[in-house]
C-alpha cells in the first residue's frame, strides 16, 4: 500500500504558518491511521470530514494538558499518531481519556484536518483496497467537493464526474416568480444550503466585476450601481453609505480598487472633459469616512505626460499595495500606493508595445500576482491580450519591471497549433487573454486561473498555471512544468461548455468561480443539461476543496445577467449578480462561504 498511498496525501497550511508535518498517512478499507508532529503538544486535534462536509463522530476533539495528546498519552516530544477504525481498539482521543472507535465506510473519500498551535494541515484520503479502487473512488485525485449543509439536493449524476453534477433550483420557473427577498433578507439555497442575502432591491443593480473585489478589505462595504449611481454599501446592513452620480466616473468599470489594507480607502483613475475630448491621467484617492477624494498621481505631467491611463477594467492590486495600469504610450506600470511601503507614492513602467516582436491585435487588461512568489521573490504582471499575452517580472525590492516572454505557445495536447517549445511564434496559437485572476497558495505561489481545453480526454478544464515556471508553464506538473488541472468542466460533445468568471482572494488561498451557460430557448428554461450549470463555487488552493456554494438563479440573455461572481479579501463572503429570472431587473446577493 505504500506505494501509492503518498498519492493521496496533499497537505495545506494555514496562511502564514508551515504545514504540520504528517510524515504517513496509511488508510485501510475502513480507517486511517495518522502519523504527524505538532509544534505544541499542549493544544491539538484531529478532525475527519466526510464528502458531504459532515464530521464523522468522535473526530472533533481537542486535547490538553494532563489528557491524550493526539493520541498519544503523555507524548511531549515523539510523533503523534491517531487511528480511526473499525473494532474495539484504536486509541485513546478524548479528554475523558476513553477510547473511541468509528468504522469508516469503505470506498469513499475523507478528508482530515490536523491542528495545532495556531497551525493546520489538511489532506485527504480514500478507504480502498487497492490502487485500482483508489483510481475509481478518487479519480486523478480530483478535487473534494465540500457543501454548505450536507449534500446536494435537485442534482443527478451525470457520466465522466465524480459528483451529482446536473442540477435544478426549485421555483426558477415560471420566470421572475421567485420570491426575491429584500435588501437584508434572506432565503436557504435549496441545492446546496448556503444562506443567500439580497443586498439590492430589483433593479438596474450590479456590481463592477469579478476583479476587482466589490468588497473593501474585510468586506464591511459593497460598492454596486445602477444606471444613475455608484452606491457604497454597508454589507451587514444593505444600507447606503456614501453615494455618486456616475457622471463620468469609473467607479463601476472594474477601474475601481479597494485598499488592501483599510475599508476606508478606495482608488479609481478619473475621467474627465479636458474641453475636446474624455480623458483619464490621474489616480484618485477617495475616503470614505469623509466622502473626499484627492489626486494621488497626476500622469499628464513629466516625467509621464500620459493622456491616457487605464487597467481595462479587470483584475486587482497585490496584497503588499502595488497597483498595475496601462497607459496610450504602451507602457504597462505599477505603482505603491501603501504608506510606509519602500517607493510609496513611486511608479515603474516598462514598454509593452514591442514586446517580444508579435505587435498586438488587442489589448485587453492588466493583472498581477497577489504577492511575490515564494520561490523566485518576484511579482508577476501578464499583460492580457492577443494575439499573444506578455508576462513582466517584478522586483519589489529593486523596483525592477522587465520583460520576460510573450504567451508562451499553446501546444497540441492544450488544442494548440505550435511547435510545443514555449516560445510564442508568428502564427502559433499562444496563451492570451482570458476571464482569469491571480492565486497566492497557502505556500506563497503565484498562478493564474482560467480555463484551457485538454485533449486527452478532451475536455475543458479549470486549471492554475505557475507564473514562476516562465515558459514551461503549460506543461503539466508532473513533466517539471507549471500547469496543475483543478477539475473538469465539460467533456466534448453535444452539451456546451460553461462559461466562466474568476475572482481570487487577496489574502486566502481561494478562488470564486461562476458557471454560466445561456441555453437555447432562454427564458424558457434555465439549465441546458452542462455539468454544473449556474453554480457559484469557492475553490481551495490548486484544487484542494471545492465548495459548492449556491445556484446563482441568473437566466443568461445580456451582459449583467451574468453573476461575475466576486471574492472577500479573505475569503470569507461571495457576492454575484443574478435575475432571478427576471426580463428587465438584476439584484446584488451575497452568500457566507464558511471558508478561510
Amino acid at each position: 500500500m505504500k506505494s501509492f498511498v503518498s498519492l493521496l496525501l496533499f497537505a495545506a497550511a494555514a496562511a502564514g504558518y508551515e504545514p504540520i508535518p504528517v510524515e504517513s498517512l496509511r488508510p485501510t478499507t475502513s480507517g486511517v491511521t495518522l502519523v504527524f508532529r505538532v509544534p505544541n503538544t499542549f493544544t491539538c486535534s484531529v478532525k475527519i470530514f466526510k464528502s458531504t462536509g459532515d464530521l464523522v463522530d468522535d473526530t472533533n476533539e481537542r486535547f490538553f494538558p494532563g489528557s491524550a495528546y493526539c493520541g498519544r498519552p503523555g507524548s511531549y516530544f515523539s510523533g503523534n499518531q491517531v487511528t480511526f477504525n473499525a473494532g474495539g481498539g484504536g486509541v485513546a482521543i478524548g479528554v475523558d481519556g476513553k477510547y473511541h472507535a468509528r468504522s469508516l465506510e469503505t470506498n469513499k473519500v475523507y478528508r482530515f484536518e490536523i491542528e495545532s498551535g495556531g497551525q493546520k494541515t489538511s489532506g485527504w484520503f480514500a478507504t480502498a483496497a487497492s490502487p485500482a479502487l483508489i483510481a475509481s473512488v478518487l479519480p486523478s485525485i480530483g478535487p473534494m467537493f465540500t457543501y454548505a449543509k450536507g449534500a446536494p439536493s435537485y442534482c443527478s449524476m451525470t457520466a465522466g464526474f465524480p459528483v451529482p453534477a446536473i442540477c435544478t433550483a426549485p421555483g426558477e420557473l415560471p420566470v421572475g416568480s421567485f420570491p426575491t427577498p429584500a435588501p437584508g433578507g434572506s432565503y436557504i439555497d435549496a441545492n446546496f444550503g448556503a444562506a443567500v442575502r439580497t443586498l439590492t432591491p430589483g433593479g438596474s443593480y450590479r456590481h463592477a466585476y469579478s476583479t476587482p473585489g466589490a468588497m473593501s478589505t474585510t468586506g464591511r462595504y459593497t460598492l454596486i450601481a445602477d444606471d444613475v449611481f455608484s452606491t457604497i454599501l454597508d454589507t451587514a446592513s444593505a444600507l447606503p453609505v456614501r453615494q455618486k452620480a456616475r457622471a463620468y466616473r469609473t467607479w463601476t468599470s472594474g477601474e475601481v480598487i479597494w485598499d488592501p489594507t483599510q475599508d476606508d480607502v478606495l482608488y479609481y483613475f478619473s475621467r474627465y472633459w479636458n474641453g475636446s475630448t474624455v480623458v483619464a491621467d490621474r489616480l484618485m484617492r477617495y475616503q470614505v469616512s469623509t466622502d473626499s477624494e484627492s489626486v494621488f498621481a497626476d500622469y499628464s505631467k513629466p516625467p509621464y505626460n500620459f493622456t491616457n491611463v487605464f487597467r481595462g477594467g479587470t483584475g486587482d492590486m497585490s496584497r503588499d499595495g502595488w497597483l498595475p495600469f496601462l497607459t496610450d504610450t504602451k507602457a504597462v506600470c505599477v505603482v505603491q500606493v501603501l504608506p510606509g511601503r519602500a517607493f510609496h507614492g513611486q511608479t515603474f513602467c516598462a514598454d509593452y508595445g514591442a514586446a517580444g516582436g508579435l505587435g498586438w491585435t488587442v489589448v485587453d487588461f492588466v493583472s498581477i500576482t497577489k504577492g511575490p512568489d515564494r520561490a523566485t521573490g518576484m511579482h508577476y504582471l501578464v499583460v492580457q491580450g492577443g494575439p499573444a499575452n506578455a508576462v513582466f517580472q517584478f522586483d519589489s525590492t529593486r523596483a525592477l519591471l522587465t520583460f520576460q516572454f510573450r504567451g508562451p505557445d499553446v501546444p497540441a495536447s492544450l488544442a494548440g497549433n505550435s511547435n510545443g517549445n514555449g516560445i510564442c511564434e508568428p502564427g502559433e496559437t499562444c496563451l492570451s487573454q482570458a476571464h482569469s485572476d491571480t492565486l497566492e497558495d497557502s505556500q506563497g505561489g503565484q498562478y493564474l486561473v482560467r480555463t484551457m481545453q485538454i485533449m486527452n480526454p478532451c475536455s475543458q478544464v479549470l486549471t492554475a498555471i505557475r507564473l514562476s515556471a516562465g515558459t514551461a508553464m503549460l506543461r503539466p506538473v508532473q513533466e517539471g512544468g507549471g500547469r496543475k488541472d483543478i477539475v473538469t468542466l465539460g467533456l466534448c460533445g453535444n452539451v456546451p461548455w460553461p462559461s466562466i468568471h474568476v475572482g481570487c482572494a487577496r489574502r486566502a488561498p481561494l478562488c470564486a468561480v461562476s458557471l454560466e451557460n445561456a441555453p437555447k430557448g432562454l427564458p424558457a428554461s434555465f439549465r441546458d443539461g452542462a455539468p454544473y450549470n449556474g453554480e457559484i463555487w469557492v475553490v481551495r488552493g490548486t484544487g484542494e476543496e471545492i465548495r459548492r456554494v449556491a445556484m446563482h438563479r441568473s437566466v443568461i440573455r445580456k451582459y449583467y445577467d451574468q453573476p461575475r461572481v466576486t471574492l472577500s479579501d479573505f475569503g470569507h463572503r461571495v457576492i454575484w449578480g443574478t435575475n432571478f429570472g427576471h426580463a428587465v431587473w438584476n439584484w446584488v446577493v451575497a452568500a457566507e462561504t464558511g471558508m478561510r
